[in-house]
């Protein structure tokens, strides 16, 4: 399959340049080595492009969420403010309220959320709260990978959980100090680096 960003580096660099070839996933793995390779810059653009045309679609950038206003359970509306600026906290000429039918939380922190008043969990909840075997607190065993491993757990191996196949891997869940508590940890940030090199 081509990609918008497949056809940008080639555009950009040539067909078949390292950056064009870097830019188009594997037909045959889905290890995570083989996945298509894109500059978070580049991804942007393409997704600002992807927004542009959309003529019904208004977008604010750098605002935070600071209140919603609910009408029983129905979100109604949600006051934003700028994260940065030359504003004064409160400042109404610097709030946007946005009204809708349908609001949809997909920040990493889950803002609308809290701002609404919706019960929400942090952290990760027991083996016991749902029954989850693989909830809570996991200590497994270190397994080394054969060649040709596909790189993960025995159970994603036997089709007991669909993972994603990465170049690392861990044995048999085994029962150990804490295993399936929960605690209160939140999922871990990500930060991706990419280098260039230079001529």
């Amino acid at each position: 399959m081509i990609t918008g960003a497949a056809r940008h580096y080639a555009q950009t660099y040539g067909e078949g340049s390292p950056q064009h070839v870097a830019s188009l996933s594997s037909r045959s793995s889905r290890k995570h080595i083989d996945r298509a390779k894109v500059e978070p810059r580049v991804a942007e653009m393409l997704f600002n492009e992807l927004v542009a045309k959309e003529q019904r679609l208004t977008v604010h950038l750098g605002h935070v969420v600071v209140e919603a206003d609910r009408d029983g359970p129905l979100i109604r509306s949600v006051a934003l403010e700028p994260l940065r600026g030359d504003f004064a906290p409160g400042d109404e000429a610097a709030a946007i309220t946005v009204g809708g039918t349908i609001f949809a939380d997909a920040m990493y922190e889950g803002d609308l959320m809290a701002a609404a008043g919706v019960k929400t969990q942090i952290g990760r909840e027991s083996r016991a709260h749902y029954g989850e075997w693989h909830a809570g607190i996991l200590q497994t065993k270190p397994r080394p990978l054969a060649p040709g491993h596909r790189g993960f757990s025995r159970d994603a191996d036997q089709g007991r959980l669909n993972l994603r196949t990465f170049s690392f891997a861990t044995g048999d869940v085994v029962d150990g100090p804490h295993s399936g508590e929960s605690d209160g940890s939140v999922m871990a940030y990500n930060y991706r680096l990419i280098l260039t090199m230079i001529r």
